[in-house]
């Protein structure tokens, strides 16, 4: 009974001062709807664990140098860190580009990244088709190979099972598409395609 007549005399008083009432619900809403904002980015950030096999093995390592706090690893760099490291089960590199693609429809604008073959591996990531790029894709002059990402292959090619074996130019070169990297790639970002 005293809930009942304490919350009729709050009824009754929110009536009297409708201005206050309205601000003080706005003002409660506005807060709840920030709080809720910023726990969907930290649970997002901090507590969603990455899409990775192992993701507390990952780690990024760049080069340095006075000017620039964070630069681009040369390929001859990676190359000596890869043999003499003794601290990684593992090293990849990639390094982001972008390219025109002609043929299959419409030309277009496309993003990629060129990647050691190791770096799938790295990432514990199997390819949702096909295969992932082989040591030998890797030196210069190997095969002219290509991996397409999920969204970029259910985009571009209406997720054709058939478009492994066909041909993908870029920037007036020729590519056989080798494989469909999955969905949950996340490094480097909005990635359409990868070269070795």
């Amino acid at each position: 009974r005293s809930l009942i007549s304490h919350l009729r005399y709050t009824i009754r008083l929110l009536l009297k001062s409708p201005g206050f009432s309205i601000t003080t619900v706005l003002i409660m809403g506005l807060a709840i709807g920030a709080n809720t904002a910023i726990f969907s980015l930290v649970d997002a950030v901090l507590l969603e664990s990455l899409p990775y096999p192992s993701p507390e093995k990952l780690c990024a390592i760049t080069d340095t140098s006075p000017a620039y706090p964070k630069m681009s690893v040369d390929y001859p760099d990676y190359l000596d860190w890869q043999a003499n490291q003794h601290s990684f089960e593992d090293l990849a590199v990639f390094r982001r580009d972008n390219f025109n693609l002609t043929g299959n429809g419409d030309p277009a604008w496309v993003h990629g990244a060129f990647v050691t073959s190791s770096y799938f591996r790295v990432l514990g990531v199997q390819p949702a088709m096909g295969r992932v790029f082989s040591e030998n894709d890797d030196h210069l002059g190997g095969a002219g190979v290509v991996l397409l990402s999920d969204r970029f292959w259910r985009s571009r090619f209406a997720a054709d099972p058939r478009v492994i074996g066909q041909n993908l130019v870029l920037n007036d070169v020729s590519y056989e598409i080798i494989g469909i990297i999955p969905p949950q790639i996340m490094t480097p970002e909005g990635m359409d395609v990868y070269l070795p």
